[in-house]
């Protein structure tokens, strides 16, 4: 009778065992998006938006680049994407890069695909009418810009995806005259969400922003709300998130007579790693077999 038990609970284990084959769909997301609405520099000088007339020299530029990278099992969905967008203050957009399961994602597009869209990588940036400053005095004109990043998993395998959206934007300009208060003013709004559908690995977001005056290569201004500049992740089943309502925001420095260099920086990230993981059903299973083995082990030895 025991020899029978125990070759019934000998195969319980190897059951089990062998059931660690069977694998859980590895699920992990991560999604961060930044945008700034209504930008405008200001003469808080002479109390109005800033205008070409007010630097005694200008020029500008601007970037943006997006870029995604996977690897998930079943080629060839396996490689990296790096468009790069180039333009005056008057936009920049950079081509969306996505790796992966791609279909239906399109350009321009800054809410998230998840959760009906997965096993990809994604980033893409926008910016329209980025005219900080206005062409005459008087005149107004704002800027808009967004990044987006975005990666899913959802398949039995080990897989990551990792992608990356910043938007640059640089000007050299001159002041005369007895100086100006320089100021930048606008409007902000951002989401971060993680998740991971059980402990594998990792998924993180983040975002980031900040603006820079340097003089002959010395940096003297910098602002970087920390509302802008966040991230969340998470390493256990779970989720983790960060809101950040529209809102506003406004700075200014007094600039005497000089050469100057402006600089904004804005960025996104997303980064989700899974991994193959037994069922848990798989587990409790293994685990039940082997208590068994102990139990008849440790009655034959009484």
């Amino acid at each position: 009778m025991m020899n029978k038990m125990k070759k019934t609970l000998i195969a319980v284990a190897v059951a089990a065992t062998a059931g660690m084959s069977s694998q859980a769909m590895a699920g992990a997301i991560a999604y961060s998006y930044l945008e700034l609405f209504d930008v405008k520099i200001i003469n808080n000088t002479a109390g109005r938006q800033a205008d070409r007339s007010d630097f005694s020299s200008l020029s500008p530029a601007s970037t943006s680049q997006a870029s995604a990278a996977a690897t998930i099992p079943g080629a060839p969905i396996t490689g990296t994407q790096n468009p790069v967008g180039v333009g005056g203050l008057n936009g920049h957009d950079a081509e969306l890069a996505c790796i992966g399961n791609c279909s239906g994602i399109t350009l321009n597009t800054s809410a998230p695909f998840y959760p009906t869209q997965d096993n990809f990588g994604r980033s893409d940036t926008f910016g329209n009418n980025q005219n900080l400053f206005t062409e005459t005095i008087g005149g107004s004109s704002a800027g808009n810009v967004w990044v987006v990043s975005e990666g899913t998993q959802n398949m039995t395998g080990s897989t990551g995806a990792q992608s990356n959206a910043a938007s640059n934007t640089t000007f050299d300009f001159g002041v005369g005259g007895v100086g100006i208060d320089f100021g930048l003013e606008f409007d902000a709004q951002a989401r971060i969400y993680t998740e991971l559908h059980q402990d594998q690995v990792l998924a993180n977001a983040a975002i980031a922003w900040s603006a820079t005056i340097t003089q002959n290569g010395a940096e003297f201004f910098r602002w970087s709300p920390g509302e802008l500049n966040t991230s969340r992740g998470v390493t256990t089943a779970g989720t983790d998130e960060y809101t950040l309502a529209l809102t506003s925001f406004s700075n200014s420095v007094f600039l005497n007579p000089g050469t100057y260099r402006f600089t904004i920086n804005h960025s996104s990230n997303a980064e989700t790693a899974a991994a193959k993981v037994p069922e848990p059903a798989t587990l409790a299973l293994l685990a039940a077999g082997l208590g068994m083995l102990g139990f008849a082990r440790r009655r034959k030895q009484a």
